[in-house]
């Protein structure tokens, strides 16, 4: 059993607001080499004075590999509250089957969600794919991945109406997953997410994540920047969100 408890301090954070619901589970589901995996992450902001807020994010990931079956379900809890006012308390989760073909893999998935900033009550996913790997570096752990698959989604929206907004959609996917190692002690990774409406061709959504890693020994300091974006949001919000800030990663 591999065991790692991940505690994050973020210490420059501006912009940090949601238009639509994409989850990002690469950096947290990654390829598992042993037989068990428990990951665990906290973070937390508290401000106290002319503005009182309170921020916490928590995540559980379990994974485990038999052969060439490897399971792996994530879990995250978000709460934010600004001058006693609740922002957000989100609940996401997933879980996602593996059966590996060599470098490749064929995946399927099932997924369910909340967002009180985007007045989404639910959002439930389970859908299908196939990741191929186009490179890989046996002695790094430098990859380039692509996944191509499609999945079914339901999503209920509370806006200003009294019955709440139903949405079901048929989606296609594609997704590009890479990391590089450009020296001894920096690291390169990044996450595209396009999911495209198969009825409604207007209807997609845009997903980028990049993190650049400076790597000692127990200590990790990073830059995360993403942009989401959705071009025909289903409630009264922006499309497009722009999130940037600069954490520490402790790995015990």
């Amino acid at each position: 059993m591999n065991i790692n408890a991940l505690f994050f301090f973020y210490f420059i954070s501006f912009s940090s607001c949601f238009s639509q619901a994409i989850l990002n589970t690469e950096s947290v589901l990654k390829e598992i080499d042993s037989t068990l995996v428990l990951n665990f992450n906290i973070e937390g902001d508290v401000k106290i004075g002319n503005v009182n807020l309170i921020q916490i994010n928590n995540s559980l990931l379990v994974g485990k590999k038999i052969n060439r079956n490897l399971i792996r379900a994530f879990f995250n809890y978000e709460f934010l509250s600004e001058n006693k006012n609740t922002l957000s308390s989100d609940f996401s989760g997933q879980i996602r089957y593996n059966y590996i073909i060599k470098r490749n893999s064929i995946y399927t998935f099932i997924q369910g969600q909340n967002a009180k900033a985007l007045n989404l009550n639910s959002r439930f996913l389970v859908g299908l794919g196939y990741r191929q790997s186009l490179l890989k570096r046996k002695k790094s752990i430098s990859y380039l991945d692509i996944t191509y698959g499609f999945f079914y989604e339901k999503e209920y929206y509370k806006s200003n109406q009294t019955i709440p907004i139903k949405i079901e959609n048929i989606r296609y996917n594609v997704n590009i997953f890479n990391q590089f190692k450009l020296s001894e002690k920096f690291r390169f990774l990044s996450m595209t997410y396009f999911q495209l409406n198969s009825e409604q061709l207007k209807d997609y959504r845009f997903f980028f994540e990049s993190r650049l890693y400076y790597d000692l020994k127990n200590i990790s300091i990073y830059l995360k920047t993403n942009m989401r974006h959705h071009a025909t949001p289903y409630v009264n919000v922006l499309k497009t969100d722009l999130n940037s800030l600069v954490g520490i990663e402790f790995k015990l």
